[in-house]
């Protein structure tokens, strides 16, 4: 996962400003980071299985772009429970409703890929969120599932998460998820396969 963050100082509950890091964070955040004319190596483009590694290459053609067609969609209500002390809705709980509402849309669309004892599945190749606005506890998310594309081996899907607010629904955070079909072999080792004729009639639908 790639995670992007920025300094920022709390003005009051749900607004903040731009800040500068505090100087002993800033020094060990450059303790950790690569060294200056060091490679910069893209490590999120693959994900490690038993077999090694799969990168984007493996989706293979893409076969329907930027359909952005709504495939799913259900609502979440927001509780302290998953809130900070100031009752913002924790980031980290996002990825959390993105993976649930997945293995939603995909039992009612396509039990085999997520159905326990099934050869055919799938694997994350990557996820990366932008969130816009925060959540408030007692609030109700909408979350809204899309196709950006259906590759030859694989489906990128894009999720909206919008808040009711003033009386219309405003997108506070957006997701975009790549999976890989693939198909578990005898022997453990995981290996892409085409997407299943069930899931690219719904998707194409």
């Amino acid at each position: 996962a790639i995670c992007k963050i920025s300094a920022v100082r709390i003005i009051e509950h749900g607004e903040v400003r731009q800040s500068v890091w505090n100087k002993f964070f800033y020094k060990y955040l450059v303790s950790r980071g690569p060294k200056i004319g060091s490679a910069n190596k893209d490590t999120v483009a693959a994900v490690e299985v038993n077999d090694g590694s799969f990168s984007f290459a493996a989706l293979g053609d893409v076969e329907c772009e930027d359909k952005s067609k709504k495939v799913w969609s259900r609502e979440i209500k927001m509780y302290y429970t998953s809130s900070n002390f100031v009752g913002n809705v924790y980031f980290s709980k996002y990825g959390e409703w993105v993976e649930e509402t997945r293995d939603e849309w995909l039992w009612e669309a396509c039990k085999e890929l997520i159905a326990p004892g099934t050869k055919c599945s799938f694997v994350c190749l990557r996820s990366k969120m932008d969130f816009l606005q925060e959540a408030m506890p007692m609030e109700k998310i909408m979350v809204v599932v899309k196709v950006g594309r259906l590759y030859e081996k694989g489906v990128e899907l894009k999720f909206e998460f919008m808040v009711m607010r003033g009386g219309e629904w405003m997108v506070s955070v957006t997701a975009d998820y790549w999976m890989l079909i693939v198909q578990r072999l005898e022997e453990g080792c995981l290996v892409p396969c085409g997407v299943p004729q069930q899931l690219k009639r719904r998707i194409l639908a």
